[in-house]
């Protein structure tokens, strides 16, 4: 009986430890992720301010809106815009960030736009702290963890 009581301790420190581990690895992919979205769209956006392009216009030229129809770009720029007082990173983080939830939700099989994504992170910044600005990547990392 002792045995198997050893056996069992030993089994559950094992699984203790490796779900430890794959929570850490889950974390390094995570901000893999954001870290691979964030790199594409710094070299897009760096492309686009040379042609006059904002972000909103990007996000919006992403759904498939009419960019030129300043009515069809206003809801993006003013989420952008809210984010950013929010938060701690640019704007070319904060739409990374934004990208990188939508991929993921679209992996997870929603049909998510950037526009949604745009409202799904703010209201996960509004939700997650209490002082502004606040660093808006913890939130990304806890929507994305909540998410699975």
């Amino acid at each position: 009986m002792q045995k198997m009581n050893q056996r069992l301790q030993n089994y559950v420190m094992a699984a203790t430890a490796a779900l430890f581990v794959l929570t850490g690895l889950r974390f390094v992919l995570v901000n893999i992720r954001y870290h691979q979205e964030k790199g594409r769209l710094e070299r897009e956006f760096k492309r686009a301010e040379t042609n006059g392009i904002t972000p909103d216009v990007i996000l919006a030229r992403r759904d498939g809106k009419n960019y030129k129809k300043a009515e069809e770009v206003a809801p993006y720029a003013k989420l952008i815009n809210q984010l950013d007082n929010k938060c701690n990173e640019s704007a070319a983080e904060l739409i990374a960030l934004t990208s990188a939830i939508v991929k993921h939700e679209n992996k997870q099989g929603m049909n998510l736009t950037h526009l949604e994504g745009l409202e799904t992170f703010l209201f996960s910044v509004e939700s997650g702290f209490e002082r502004f600005p606040a660093n808006c990547m913890e939130a990304y990392q806890a929507h994305v963890k909540t998410d699975g």
